[in-house]
């Protein structure tokens, strides 16, 4: 028992902590398996109902990181799991162009085998590196890769693979709005600061967003690159439909790819459909839009991620979601991310 015990652990460290983890698609998770735990039958038996309440969905989406747990668990074990929770399609987040690896290589073909996609997720964040120090001696041999870079990094890592277990497709996240003063990572030579007060066209949140647009269509013209899904925060389509912003519409976003993810910031279960409710109204006939859901652990403070008080919580929360956009055309399925919570609530007393 003791050896099991020390396996679960690892197992929910490995899937749900990410080295950097600033984002809600990357989440610091719990690093404890659930004081009180039920038995496997049970856990077995939640699986089963977490497939049959996500099965109305056209992509059942998990977000995982490979690399956090390329040295502590095996990738088939990863897999059985994903499998046993009905999920359909694999977001792997990576935070830097060096997890295109070996090892990635065969976590995609594994997953090939078992007939579950892959996409790779980039973000924009990872590809914005500050110089604070020796500027000269790192410009001179440091050349950092750009987010286009790393989407052509992302498109010669998919011609390496064999034609059986070839990407899904390429999901880049747009982060323009981290790029504010307390953001230790922003270049203090950039020009514009994300700002409550630099709303406006041309204003410095307007920049910013028109040059993440711009990056987007440069990787969606990369020649063999997989399909592009973009990945948006919750409240830049209602800025831009405001005037506060030139582009970052859903419009803007579909024009360039048919496949919208929008990161739900809900912290209620009643706010899920609220969220991304002008998202779903204002896409154009033939696009999609994916609700990705950050889960909190149920004892998190943070106003950005889905709250649950157990398991039970939860169902209430995707019920309701999944009563909201039923009929909704739009309504291209759900991103849960991170695995490690879904295997936590798997296991609660």
């Amino acid at each position: 028992m003791k050896k099991i015990s020390l396996f679960l652990t690892a197992f929910i460290i490995a899937v749900g902590f990410s080295g950097c983890g600033r984002t809600p698609l990357r989440e610091i998770l719990p690093s404890t398996l659930p004081p009180h735990q039920t038995d496997m039958k049970i856990a077995r038996q939640r699986l089963d109902f977490l497939k049959k309440l996500l099965a109305q969905h056209e992509t059942r989406g998990i977000g995982i990181f490979p690399a956090s747990f390329k040295e502590n668990i095996p990738a088939d074990k990863v897999i059985n799991f994903i499998k046993a929770a009905g999920f359909n399609r694999i977001y792997c987040c990576i935070t830097s162009e060096t997890e295109l690896d070996g090892f990635l290589e065969k976590f995609v073909i594994l997953a090939a085998k078992n007939k579950i996609p892959v996409e790779i997720v980039i973000s924009q964040q990872d590809y914005f590196r500050s110089y604070r120090s020796n500027t000269m001696l790192r410009n001179l041999l440091v050349k950092y890769p750009s987010l286009v870079d790393a989407g052509r990094m992302t498109a010669k890592f998919n011609d390496s693979l064999p034609e059986t277990a070839k990407l899904a497709g390429i999901t880049v996240e747009l982060t323009p709005h981290i790029y504010n003063g307390h953001n230790t990572d922003r270049n203090y030579r950039s020009l514009f600061r994300w700002d409550d007060k630099n709303y406006g066209p041309g204003m410095d949140n307007d920049m910013l967003m028109i040059d993440a647009v711009k990056q987007l269509k440069k990787i969606s013209e990369i020649k063999n690159i997989p399909p592009v899904t973009v990945a948006i925060r919750d409240f830049y389509h209602e800025q831009a439909e405001s005037g506060k912003l030139s582009t970052g519409k859903v419009a803007d976003f579909a024009g360039i790819s048919s496949r919208i993810a929008v990161i739900n910031s809900a912290n209620l279960p009643s706010q899920l459909p609220e969220k991304v409710k002008a998202e779903l109204k204002a896409a154009p006939k033939g696009t999609k839009i994916l609700t990705v859901i950050p889960l909190a652990t149920h004892s998190t403070d943070d106003s950005t991620r889905l709250r649950r008080r157990n398991l039970n919580d939860f169902v209430r929360a995707v019920n309701n979601f999944n009563t909201a956009v039923k009929n909704v055309p739009a309504s291209g399925g759900v991103i849960l991310s991170p695995l490690s919570v879904i295997y936590y609530m798997s296991l609660e007393k």
